[in-house]
């Protein structure tokens, strides 16, 4: 899993790079991909738990 996190990171890297023209974007990406990753897998589990205590229903045990 780690392996194919570090090879998503990279690709989204090199994406921005090349769509920015920019060499430093990745480097910038790279910087703080391993931060934003996590932060935003957080964020949506997060809402999905607030979510679902907003609109579940009630079970009838």
């Amino acid at each position: 899993m780690p392996i194919i996190l570090g090879l998503i990171i990279f690709a989204v890297a090199a994406y921005a790079a090349n769509v920015t023209g920019d060499a430093d974007t990745f480097g910038w990406v790279m910087l703080g991909g391993p931060f934003v990753i996590p932060i935003g897998a957080f964020v949506l589990w997060l809402v999905s738990k607030v979510l679902g205590a907003l609109f579940s229903r009630p079970s009838k045990d």
